[in-house]
Parts: structure tokens; sequence; C-alpha cells
């Protein structure tokens, strides 16, 4: 499921370039899109997240823009995984490699919790 999620992802991204180079109606693009996630059965989310629907407004105005970017495109891998170690892999792909000790799971989870977030309030 992992690379079909993958290659379902780079078909998007791919899609989209295509799209932003010729004159074809993001509606085709969309219909595309989900036709292959229907077709591969899975819907991967690619909306950008409100972050009012997990975080405050005092905690939103406390976060740089940067930060804010970062927290919703993690949040939405998150949403589009079965658990917490799934996401956690997905999210540290490559600089997991490069460390002594792989615990995705827990990288994850200390990176919530900075913003006060838990896997279960996603």
């Amino acid at each position: 499921m992992h690379g079909d999620q993958d290659s379902y992802m780079s078909l998007v991204k791919a899609t989209a370039d295509f799209q932003s180079k010729s004159r074809c109606p993001d509606v085709l693009v969309a219909q595309e899109i989900d036709r292959l996630g229907k077709l591969w059965g899975q819907q991967y989310t690619t909306e950008p997240i409100d972050l009012s629907s997990v975080l405050t407004p005092e905690q939103i105005a406390n976060l740089d823009l940067f930060d804010q970017l970062q927290l919703q495109s993690v949040i939405t891998v998150c949403r589009n995984c079965d658990n917490l170690a799934q996401a956690g892999r997905r999210l540290f792909a490559i600089s997991r490699n490069q460390r002594g000790s792989i615990n995705d799971s827990d990288r994850l989870r200390k990176y919530l919790a900075k913003f006060g977030l838990e896997w279960s309030t996603l």
C-alpha cells in the first residue's frame, strides 16, 4: 500500500505539472486524480488543512508562516496514514537512513507535542 500511495502522489504531481504547462482544464485534472484514487482503492487527501481544526486561534497566531505550512503538510500526511508508525516512515524516509537509532514514531510524536497535538487529535 505504501508504494501505491507514493505512486499515486507522484502521479498527482506529474499531472499537476503537465496541467501547468498545457491548457488542460483544472476540472479534468481533478477528475483524473479522483478516478485514479478510486481505481487504486484509496483517497489521498491533498487539500490544505485548516489549522483551526486542531489549534486555537491564539496558538495559530503565535506560529510563523513557515511553521504553519510545515504543520499543515505533516497533518495531511498523518491523516492519510493508518497509524503513527506509517506516518513517521513516510515523513522521515530520507533522514531515517542517516540516523543511528530509527524511531520515526517517537520523532513524529515529539514534533506533534511541540504544538500540543497528539496522533489521536488529528
